[in-house]
Parts: C-alpha cells; structure tokens; sequence
C-alpha cells in the first residue's frame, strides 16, 4: 500500500512539474527557432486614424506547446492582423499567431481560424477568443482597412496639398458566433438575431430587454452568448 501511494504521488509531481509553465528570455526567443520574427522599418504615416487595437505596447503573453512562456510588449495591428514585439533595444517586430503556439493579450487568447459563416463570405484570419462554452463560441474578428476619404479637398495655403486626400482607417470588426463548426456573423439588430433562432422568441426578447444588450458592445455579447448556451431550446 506504501509503495503504491509513493508512486502515485511520484506520478502526481511528475504530471504537475511537466504542466509548469518555464519562461524564456528575450535572448532564448530570438534564437530557439520556435517562432518566425521579421523586423519592421518605421513607416511613413501617411493616413488619418490609427490601424491599431491600441497604439500602446502592452504587456503580452506567448505560450508554445512545449510549455515555454514568453512576456513581452506587443501591440496588435488590425490591418495587418499581426502582434508587434518591441524588444529591450527599442526595435520592432512582427509575429503572426500560429498552431504552434497561442498569444494572450490583455488576458484574451487570440486564434487563426479559418471559419465558415451561414449569413457572411468565409472569414480566414485571427480572431479574439471572447468565450467559449459547452455548445457555443464567440470571436471578434478585428480588422482595419484603409479607405480614400470621398471629402473633397482643400488645398493648404502653404503648401498647396490636402489632408483631405489622406486615406483613413476604418473598423471593419466582426462578432461572429460558433456551434461546432458552423457559425454566424452577430447581426447588427435584435429583430434579424431573432430570425436566426439561437432561442425562443420571448426568451430572447426577455433577456435583451431586462438587459439593455447591444449588440456592439462586447461584455454584453459575451452574457448574452452565455445565457444562449445554457438555455438552448
């Protein structure tokens, strides 16, 4: 019975110490061979708005599947649909999220994905991972893309260009819904999310009204997601 409990628990450790995640350091990142970084060139901003989730690095977790974790500064380009990395030396690269390992920013896991939607051309990119329950999934595609202004220019006295001209980005993000493999995009009004029969009718009414949802908002979504998942019909 000793010996038995002794190599239980030998076997308990063993399965805990591998879960452990280790951290590597910066150095260890740049030449482990577990990721692909390409250096980028300050660019010419020449355009209006700002292509980023948010302009500012934060602090942003790589986990691999070997159990190594990496904690850097990134920021995440919408239009690129691509992490920058800032290094200790101030440089910048790119990392685009791949199976082999998941990045966590701001606490929310972002995933590559090809998926195939019932109301919207299929979507192939990267997504955040809102929530994932029991039957349902919920995922922001973020996405930016830069789009000439229609606002006729007006030239400046100085210079004799315009501003006006300058191409600006514009938020293309998508909420999308997932049940297995099929998935829908979130509509933009409650009375179209009806049609789609996630729940009954004054079921859906009920929750939306004594909650005030929109469906723009994505606290409000992820309840909402959550509610549908454990009252499916």
């Amino acid at each position: 019975m000793k010996q038995f409990l002794f190599l239980s628990l030998l076997f308990f450790n063993s399965i805990c110490i591998k879960a452990q995640l280790v951290s590597l350091s910066e150095k260890d990142l740049f030449r482990g061979g577990n990721i692909n970084l390409v250096k980028l060139v300050e660019e010419n901003k020449k355009y209006k708005g700002s292509p980023y989730l948010k302009d500012k690095f934060e602090q942003t977790e790589l986990v691999f599947r070997s159990n190594r974790k990496f904690q850097g500064l990134m920021r995440y380009h919408m239009g690129y649909q691509v992490f920058e990395f800032k290094n200790t030396a101030g440089e910048r690269f790119k990392i685009l999220p791949e199976n082999q390992f998941k990045i966590i920013h701001q606490r929310i896991p972002f995933v590559r994905e090809k998926l195939v939607l019932k109301n919207h051309p299929t979507l192939d990119g990267v997504f955040q991972l809102l929530y994932a329950g029991k039957n349902y999934r919920l995922l922001h595609y973020l996405k930016k893309e830069l789009a000439q202004t229609r606002k006729e220019a007006i030239p400046a006295p100085a210079t004799g260009t315009s501003e006006g001209l300058l191409p600006t980005w514009i938020d293309r993000s998508l909420f999308i819904l997932m049940r297995g493999n099929e998935g829908v995009r979130v509509e933009k009004s409650h009375k179209k999310m009806m049609k789609l029969k996630f729940l009954e009718t004054n079921a859906y009414k009920d929750y939306i009204n004594n909650h005030k949802v929109k469906l723009n908002n994505a606290k409000m979504l992820v309840a909402l997601v959550r509610y549908i998942d454990q009252n499916q019909p």
